[in-house]
């Protein structure tokens, strides 16, 4: 009623995952069940699907993980009627791959910097194979790790009342971003979430609204 359309991030991690039968089964699965519901995101009229680490994808023999994505893409998804939008920075993919996104920017000392470089790696991409790709930018309100992963490998990023997530979207709209990748709604255990807390109340939910309403031009 609201408007608001839900998608899949294939982890492709997942040991339920771990032969490229299985991979090219569960994509069919979302294809034939999911897609056809009126609430699965569709952007000019073709699904989208995310997929998540995808150089961890099943390979056969002598075959790269781009080879398996070819593979799999070819049996899901032959005339290329789907978005298939990767996570991660090896810019191959975008071979088989339709659009990037990075899951993270919070180790990034320059977010700016960070969003623009991807942008012009996509574009790149995009101007070699001859085809349409999209680049989308990662915007957070912080993030914190170390209560599940502590020092030295836990990490955290200040939310600086509000201010980080505010610097990652103007840093988006400025890399011309043409979609937006929020990390996250409720990621709690990675300190990355917009919910309603105790803690924050609805404060991040406003300050994404506002900008959210910048991106889509309703407001300057």
């Amino acid at each position: 009623a609201l408007g608001m359309r839900a998608l899949i991030t294939f982890e492709t991690d997942k040991p339920e995952f771990g032969d490229q039968a299985k991979v090219v089964a569960g994509l069919s699965y979302a294809r034939d069940k999911l897609f056809p519901r009126n609430t699965w995101l569709r952007v000019d009229g073709r699904p989208v699907l995310m997929f998540w680490r995808p150089s961890a994808v099943a390979v056969q023999p002598g075959q790269s993980p781009l080879d398996a994505w070819r593979n799999i893409r070819d049996q899901v998804d032959p005339e290329r009627k789907q978005l298939w939008i990767m996570e991660g920075l090896d810019w191959d993919y975008l071979q088989v791959f339709d659009g990037q996104f990075g899951y993270s920017v919070a180790w990034s000392p320059n977010v700016a910097n960070t969003l623009n470089s991807w942008q012009r790696r996509v574009r790149t991409a995009e101007a070699a194979l001859g085809q349409p790709k999209i680049f989308i930018g990662t915007v957070m309100p912080g993030y914190d790790d170390t209560k599940v992963r502590p020092a030295p490998e836990g990490f955290a990023r200040d939310r600086e009342n509000g201010g980080y997530l505010a610097q990652t979207w103007r840093a988006a709209i400025d890399a011309d971003a043409q979609w937006v990748n929020l990390t996250s709604y409720n990621e709690w255990i990675e300190g990355s979430q917009i919910e309603p807390s105790v803690s924050y109340g609805t404060q991040y939910l406003s300050i994404n609204k506002e900008w959210s309403d910048r991106f889509k031009g309703i407001i300057p």
